[in-house]
């Protein structure tokens, strides 16, 4: 028996009190307990056997049943000795949530607010192709119902309110992707406990208002980004880089648009469904392409609408930029607004002339552009680059892991909302010659 056992084990013989005569066994210890040999069976001092009972004079009546062991005969009888796990101890068990920490060890843990219209076809594919790098842990949504549905389909939790999802340690960042009735309030929030958040969608026209929220953002250094969806467009990003590469700096913008109708809920680019809105998308869209600060802004009517033929809502706007830092002339952006068209898609017409040539945009994915150098216009597809949703995203995550790449936050909200503001005052009071 000794130099059976002696390659991996240490034996001990223990005598049981209260039946000495049967419970005379070795018990093994090695690595794992391979448990009590018996001569005739395995049993207990409770009289359960091993596959029914628990292991109550043992490891104390907390533990759970045993699992089924596995087992082979022994050498020295007929009986069998059985190999299992070490019962898990009650400290050792794991929440819900803790097992949850574990899974997504080295991924930011993520808080959703707001699962509207948008989540499904927008940003749910954006939140999935970035999944090796962000885990949802907790869903919030105004409709309970919705909430839950959302939190069962990605393996999340729900929360009880907006309060309770700040307040839970698994929960780095906030993505409010539907601002619904809660206003700034989650904006607010993210400041008191300081969680970046990105919110999406349109942040209201009340500009004192913006203007409290983005001081209160400075003053607890907490990051707000907020979303122009423009400045993400594929066709946009590859201007940026022809920019850089072939045409230079902008020297003069034009922009031809229809105002978006009244009641447009389903929006083309989300917080743009209203005119204030979307003038200020456009706003910051040509500021994001000069790469400069506007410092002056006059609206007038067209040309056309002088000569005595005007066109209903028909508005002209032009922005003026400061020079640039090493002296260069500040640039000019022009934009022309017309009525609104029903059944149209509205997407505006952008013509960015710059030092070696000239850039047309007519589509989110798609770009033509010609410099001095060729006759020829070239046209590029970029369908199958990322969408602007999931470049917005992949930036804000960056951002919250210590990344220095600059994002819009509500200071450029509350700069393009002063422009339209002004452009609206001097509409309201036009110059008499």
């Amino acid at each position: 028996m000794r130099s059976i056992f002696a390659g991996f084990a240490i034996a001990t013989i223990a005598i049981s009190a209260e039946d000495p005569e049967n419970w005379a066994g070795i018990r093994v210890k090695s690595r794992r307990e391979i448990g009590w040999y018996h001569r005739s069976s395995l049993c207990f001092p409770s009289g359960q056997d091993y596959d029914s009972g628990r292991r109550s004079q043992i490891d104390g009546p907390s533990q759970r049943p045993l699992a089924s062991p596995r087992s082979w005969r022994s050498p020295l009888s007929r009986s069998y000795v059985h190999d299992e796990r070490e019962p898990e101890s009650p400290l050792n068990r794991r929440s819900k949530s803790q097992q949850r920490q574990q899974r997504v060890r080295g991924r930011i843990p993520v808080g959703l607010i707001g699962v509207g219209p948008l989540w499904e076809h927008r940003y749910r594919p954006a939140v999935e192709r970035l999944k090796a790098r962000i885990s949802v842990t907790c869903v919030f949504d105004a409709v309970l119902a919705r909430a839950q549905q959302v939190a069962g389909e990605i393996g999340a939790d729900v929360a009880s309110g907006l309060r309770s999802l700040y307040e839970r340690p698994d929960v780095q960042a906030v993505l409010v992707l539907d601002p619904a009735w809660y206003g700034l309030v989650p904006a607010e929030l993210a400041c008191e406990y300081h969680r970046p958040a990105f919110l999406a969608g349109s942040l209201g026209d009340d500009l004192v208002a913006l203007q409290g929220l983005h001081q209160l953002a400075v003053d607890r250094e907490t990051l707000l980004m907020t979303e122009f969806s423009r400045r993400y467009t594929p066709a946009t990003t590859r201007l940026r880089e022809l920019m850089a590469t072939k045409l230079g700096q902008a020297v003069r913008v034009q922009i031809q648009a229809h105002l978006p109708p009244d009641g447009d809920d389903c929006a083309l680019l989300p917080g743009q469904a209203c005119e204030r809105d979307f003038l200020a998308g456009l706003f910051d869209w040509c500021q994001y392409v000069t790469g400069r600060t506007p410092v002056s802004v006059a609206a007038s009517l067209p040309p056309a609408a002088k000569s005595g033929d005007p066109q209903p809502g028909a508005r002209q706007i032009e922005i003026g930029f400061r020079p640039d830092s090493q002296g260069n002339p500040g640039c000019l952006a022009r934009i022309q607004l017309q009525a609104p068209r029903e059944n149209s898609a509205a997407i505006p017409q952008h013509e960015v002339h710059c030092e070696k040539g000239v850039a047309t945009i007519g589509e989110v994915a798609s770009i033509a552009w010609k410099n001095g150098t060729y006759s020829t216009q070239e046209f590029e597809q970029l369908t199958a680059d990322r969408s602007d949703a999931e470049v917005m995203l992949d930036q804000f995550f960056r951002r919250v892991v210590g990344g220095l790449i600059p994002v819009p936050d509500v200071h450029d909200v509350c700069r393009a909302l002063f422009l339209v503001q002004s452009a609206e005052r001097q509409f309201e009071t036009p110059a008499t010659s």
